[in-house]
């Protein structure tokens, strides 16, 4: 089976959230499992520049390998030149695909709206561009790589199977079936109809989703997505119910219903190889996470590590660490105003991320009060080192989250035996068992988060209880490989609607 995997960015090369994790991730067990798996992202600046100029100086990757030609894709009734690079994901012999344009894609950041996923017409134009490359370079011809299965991933891509169905090839061929992953349903890509025709208006405004959606003068790409693909999943199996539901359907819970005989959750994994504590060159001591013994020993080093790198007491009390982009959804607000009863209860605590400005200064303000100095530190950057010590020195790790398609880092946390606080949300509650491998709370609001912080300090403050509850933790297995047969499943599903 050949699978094109279809999304916005892909860890080691480019990574803003956790979906860059999932896509540099899941193509290996795919591989593993015997698919001809291939991935194509945007051709952005900083890769062409920086990532692809460090590839050549070790003679892999972009650089002395790169495959290079050149196409012309037609869009907004201009021939635009572009320029497929051929290269490998990094450590892998799996194909990666860039796509380069001057004037839509290879401009301005990774995303062009500090939040990353904000879907102004600028990026959503960018996609666009993007999707209808990819149609045209792996679909409308048989040169490059024709895939059986195109995976698409979130709304960057959720256009792509209605372009499929409109290409003019597509009556002559068996055509690819798609599959569309859900990583945010709030992250939607509402753009003008104006697209529509850019994009190709004659062909495309035939299709009844098309005439539907853009008959309140807006066109939602994720809602395409999931109107328009012959499969669709989300990334944990309590997501794929909660979107049903008013509560957390954005809007598309009737849409998602409608179609719910072929939405599936599949749950998201990590990798193994790229989050361990016994080789993480981000570490200064480095620890098997196989050993319970070994893990609380290196974590207590680490521990003081941060402590001297962050400024803090170095004192022997448990740490609450916190990774994660300073978004609304992620219960950022819920944590920060606990900050002042989780110092008076003997933590220190430690946020790391970026994103919403109004969230940055509320952070900065809070770790600057003088009261508050030697016990806490906000760390308002991405920065992969500082994350990874983060996981390794923390006793206790915070996903306070309104909602959470899936969450990566309560995973990684319990792969470097930092226990989880998590509200019960999505794949949260779908990855944490209440008092063995972490503690839950169900209600949005700032009683029930100390609550939950008092139950899990007095577990502990009992050892027996605390080797117990980390053991659990290192125990647990998030690998890919369970989830690749899922998929591959699902897979088989796809082409069988398709045909």
């Amino acid at each position: 089976m050949k699978v094109l995997i279809v999304a916005s960015e892909c860890f080691p090369v480019v990574k803003v959230g956790g979906l860059g994790d999932v896509i540099g991730s899941l193509p290996k067990a795919l591989k593993k499992a015997g698919l001809d798996v291939r991935i194509v992202i945007p051709g952005y600046q900083k890769i062409l520049h920086t990532w692809c100029e460090s590839q050549a100086q070790h003679h892999t990757g972009c650089g002395g390998e790169d495959k290079s030609r050149d196409f012309v894709i037609h869009y907004a009734g201009e021939a635009q030149k572009v320029i497929l690079h051929q290269t490998v994901l990094p450590e892998t012999d799996i194909p990666l695909y860039l796509i380069e344009n001057e004037k839509y894609i290879s401009s301005g950041g990774i995303y062009m709206d500090p939040s990353a996923f904000a879907s102004s017409q600028e990026e959503i134009e960018r996609f666009a561009f993007f999707s209808k490359a990819v149609v045209g370079l792996f679909v409308a011809r048989e040169d490059v790589f024709f895939p059986d299965i195109v995976h698409c991933n979130d709304w960057h891509t959720g256009i792509i199977s209605q372009l499929i169905k409109s290409e003019a090839r597509y009556l002559e061929l068996n055509r690819p079936a798609t599959i569309f992953t859900i990583h945010n349903l709030a992250n939607q890509g509402i753009s003008s109809t104006d697209v529509v025709n850019k994009l190709d208006g004659e062909i495309l405004s035939k299709s009844p989703y098309i005439k539907w959606d853009t008959a309140d003068n807006n066109l939602d790409f994720i809602m395409q997505g999931i109107l328009g693909s012959d499969v669709v999943t989300t990334v944990s199996p309590s997501y794929a119910e909660e979107i049903k539901t008013q509560e957390f359907g954005e809007g598309l819970n009737e849409v998602i219903k409608a179609k719910e005989a072929r939405v599936f959750g599949v749950l998201n994994g990590i990798d193994k190889d790229v989050f361990n504590p016994k080789t993480d060159q981000y570490l200064k001591v480095n620890y098997s996470p196989e050993d319970l013994e070994a893990v609380l020993k290196g974590k207590s080093a680490n521990k003081k590590l941060l402590q001297q790198e962050l400024s803090l007491q170095e004192k022997s009390v448990p740490m609450i660490g916190l990774v994660s982009r300073l978004t609304n959804q992620k219960g950022i607000d819920i944590f920060v105003s606990s900050v002042d009863e989780m110092i008076s209860m003997g933590f220190q605590i430690v946020i790391l991320g970026t994103g919403d400005k109004a969230i940055e200064n509320r952070i900065v303000s809070k770790m600057s009060e003088p009261e508050l100095s030697g016990n806490c530190a906000g760390i308002i950057k991405f920065d992969e080192g500082v994350a990874r010590r983060v996981y390794a020195a923390a006793d206790f790790f915070a996903v306070p989250s309104r909602f959470e398609p899936c969450g990566l880092t309560q995973m990684i946390a319990m792969r470097y035996g930092a226990v989880p606080i998590v509200r019960a949300v999505g794949g949260l509650k779908d990855t944490v068992k209440e008092g063995e491998t972490g503690f839950l709370f169900e209600g949005f609001n700032q009683s029930e988060f100390l609550s939950v912080i008092k139950r899990a300090k007095r577990v502990y403050d009992d050892k027996n209880l605390w080797g117990k509850i980390v053991g659990n933790c290192i125990a647990e297995d998030f690998s890919w490989d369970k989830s690749a047969q899922e998929y591959i499943l699902l897979y088989a599903k796809a082409l069988a609607f398709a045909q």
